[in-house]
């Protein structure tokens, strides 16, 4: 589907407008708010629920062709061209007070992430990223980190139940100046960290996925899963880092686990 600039403008306009909106409602709730327990063992709040609505309401309405995917209301017309949202990433971060959190979408067409919107509302910085076009925070062109690999800092992404984890850690950790687990991959695309690592095989959730990929691509990493020489949003292994390192940290991760 073809995505005139009109329409990408008026639909990150919405988004921006909705975001905003509730910026208030969440700093005071933060750390402060009573949340409920799902079936996936995960958390939801009421901001959760009311800001999934609004964006779904004014996507929908905007354009009924465009398809929408909600973390809390799931699928809704197209599975082709769709809106993915994620009202509060990182809402247990949220809910216990901590700075780590984000609200954020993605537009995907056929398979793959085309723009992509994250908000973070403790520092008032919008970061978006449009396929082809590079990654803004506020307006302002975002470059990947540079650093050589004895100065990476591998951010990760990961369950250590997950099988292979333990062994892909070990082999990189030899190799970079250190592992972290931040849960803030926006340190990543800003450049504050060097690498990000996503190992989720289990359940892959698009709304966490998606943004997060075409953010880290578009502001300069080569993003592929993990053996692979391109990017399927439905595979939750996969690497972002600068191509002068991206082999060598990937051949790490390849060599040291017998089954990827």
């Amino acid at each position: 589907m073809s995505f005139t600039a009109d329409y990408l403008k008026q639909a990150e306009n919405l988004i921006k407008q909705i975001f905003l909106s509730k910026r208030q409602a969440i700093l005071d709730a933060h750390g402060n708010i009573e949340a409920e327990l799902k079936d996936d063992k995960t958390i939801v709040t009421k901001l959760d629920l009311e800001m999934e609505a609004e964006l779904k309401k004014a996507l929908r309405g905007l354009d009924a062709g465009v398809g929408f995917l909600g973390e809390e209301s799931g699928q809704e017309g197209s599975e082709d061209t769709f809106w993915v949202v994620d009202p509060i990433d990182g809402t247990e971060s949220f809910v216990r007070g901590l700075p780590v959190f984000r609200n954020q979408a993605a537009l995907i067409d056929h398979g793959q992430p085309v723009y992509s919107i994250a908000y973070r509302p403790v520092t008032d910085d919008f970061f978006i990223a449009h396929k082809g076009k590079g990654t803004y925070r506020n307006g302002q062109k975002l470059q990947f980190s540079q650093r050589p690999l004895e100065r990476v800092r591998l951010e990760v992404w990961a369950k250590f139940a997950d099988p292979g984890i333990a062994t892909i850690l070990s082999a990189i950790e030899a190799k970079i100046e250190n592992i972290r687990f931040t849960d803030e991959y926006l340190y990543v695309v800003e450049g504050k960290l060097d690498a990000h690592l996503a190992w989720r095989p289990k359940i892959v959730k698009l709304w966490d996925h998606a943004p997060r990929a075409l953010l880290l691509a578009e502001a300069g990493a080569k993003l592929t899963n993990i053996g692979s020489d391109h990017y399927d949003i439905n595979d939750g292994k996969w690497l972002a880092a600068n191509p002068e390192v991206f082999d060598e940290l990937m051949a790490a991760i390849v060599n040291n686990v017998g089954q990827v």
